[in-house]
């Protein structure tokens, strides 16, 4: 008992290291200016053969995946221009990509079956039978949309991702709920501080920090022709700010959980540091609806968490009174110290209401066109192929911003009609899992995460891209596993 406690230690001291010393080859291989192709190439190749020789276990492939879920490192196989350019000015890229999302997706799929088969958790079979009707419906119109698309390749990227989502779920339903939370918090304790250090580095240079092959923009900023200096944000590895400050504060909740939920998970000591770390680059992304539905999510489940255990002895009321004044005054002091309010009141945020409200009367306009249009859209990571051609500026180089307007006129009523539908089944599961489930904290906490996302995607668009799009299905996955987590269903 004792040498398997001692090898168990051994692995788990191997996976903190491995991880750190891949993104330090990362580093100089890129500053070797290497071709892309290539590095991306020996990454990969190092990953594998650490896998198979140090670990033998695919737990390694599942740390790996999670701590790289800021990351975007991808190459265009068949594409021009890389994805871009064309009457395709903008969104993602128009291309079929390889990237590190489908590598160890398949690799741990081929480990699964191949290396170790192992039986899949508990499903009861109605359940079973409706996810396979809706994924054949979503997609079914996904498909539809492609090939009836205004440019084939814009939607191959993002119906290849659909394929490589599925994947997804499928290799983490064979996992305990228990275990893919667990993967979660060790992939938050080695990304969040590596973003803090890309993200300081753009800060404190005022430019690229270097680490293009990861997914960082040569121009990690926003626009300062259109907006003020102070306003400009950092971005990490997500290439814009909105994008990492939605990364961000879709992983507050499920940081919020690990504080209060009565359940051991690793770390317990560094969990604080991580929240404030990420509360400090939420901040520095300087992306005003990204701190409005972090505060959110942290309110909701502070009063969820109070309510819930019943917490209102006149002890604990006092106790909460003192610590959220002082903690308030400290936070807010900062927020006015960093010109986070003046991001409100004194900046453009009246005008960009506005506006955006102009470019989603322009995207209604197109979805309106035809019966094509409306019944099979533009095509997925279409519509600047449409839009491109009405004008020029920002308008007509960029995605609406409100993501579930895109995704009704790039994939038409039946698709927009296939995600609706698939939300409203996984967000049922909550609501009676919050009702009945011995895991109310957590339905409650994958609840505010969706919630937050759908106040997030009626400003913007963010929610498209890679990293965001994988992390929203590993919430959606949790969500859907909650009531067979240790064989304890919601009947």
């Amino acid at each position: 008992m004792m040498n398997v406690y001692a090898n168990r230690k051994l692995y788990n001291f191997l996976y903190v290291l491995i991880i750190p010393v891949i993104y330090f080859l990362v580093v100089v291989l890129n500053k070797l200016q290497l071709e892309k192709y290539f590095l991306m190439l020996s990454v990969v190749s190092l990953v594998m053969l650490l896998v198979f020789i140090v670990s033998k276990k695919k737990t390694f492939l599942y740390g790996l995946l999670f701590a790289t879920l800021a990351f975007n490192i991808e190459y265009p196989i068949i594409a021009e221009g890389l994805g871009f350019g064309g009457t395709h000015v903008g969104g993602l890229r128009a291309a079929v990509v390889v990237n590190h999302f489908q590598l160890i997706i398949f690799t741990i799929l081929a480990w699964t079956y191949i290396a170790k088969p192992e039986k899949p958790t508990i499903e009861k079979q109605n359940d079973s039978f409706m996810m396979t009707v809706l994924w054949i419906f979503f997609f079914g119109t996904a498909l539809l949309s492609t090939f009836l698309s205004e440019n084939t390749f814009a939607s191959l990227y993002v119906l290849l991702r659909y394929i490589c989502l599925f994947f997804l779920a499928f290799i983490l339903i064979r996992n305990r709920l228990t275990l893919n939370l667990t993967y979660m918090i060790y992939g938050l304790m080695v990304l969040i501080p590596v973003e803090m250090v890309i993200s300081l580095i753009q800060f404190v240079t005022d430019s690229y920090a270097g680490f293009r092959i990861l997914g960082e923009s040569y121009e990690p900023f926003r626009a300062t022709s259109l907006i003020d200096e102070s306003e400009k944000g950092v971005s990490g590895t997500l290439s814009h700010p909105g994008i990492m400050g939605l990364f961000l504060s879709l992983t507050i909740p499920l940081q919020m959980y690990f504080f209060l939920s009565d359940r051991k998970y690793a770390f317990k000591k560094m969990r604080f540091i991580l929240f404030l770390l990420t509360m400090v680059l939420i901040i520095l992304t300087a992306s005003r609806t990204s701190l409005f539905i972090t505060l959110f999510a942290i309110g909701m489940l502070f009063l969820f968490h109070v309510i819930g255990q019943k917490r209102f002895k006149k002890s604990s009321v006092l106790i909460v009174l003192f610590s959220i004044i002082p903690v308030s005054g400290i936070f807010f002091y900062a927020l006015s110290k960093l010109g986070i309010v003046e991001r409100f009141l004194n900046s453009d945020f009246i005008y960009q209401i506005f506006y955006r409200s102009d470019l989603n009367v322009m995207a209604l306009s197109i979805f309106g066109e035809s019966a094509k249009n409306m019944i099979f859209g533009t095509g997925l990571n279409a519509y600047t192929d449409v839009i491109s051609s009405r004008g020029t500026g920002f308008a007509y180089e960029h995605p609406v911003h409100n993501f579930f307007l895109l995704m009704l006129v790039e994939g038409g009523i039946l698709h927009f009609l296939s995600i609706a539908i698939f939300f409203v089944y996984i967000i049922a599961i909550l609501i009676n899992s919050i009702r009945l489930g011995k895991q109310r904290l957590l339905a409650f906490t994958l609840f505010v995460t969706i919630g937050i996302s759908f106040i997030y995607c009626m400003f913007g668009w963010a929610m498209y891209h890679n990293q965001n799009m994988y992390f929203m299905t590993i919430i959606l996955i949790l969500a859907y596993q909650l009531r067979y987590d240790e064989g304890e269903q919601n009947e």
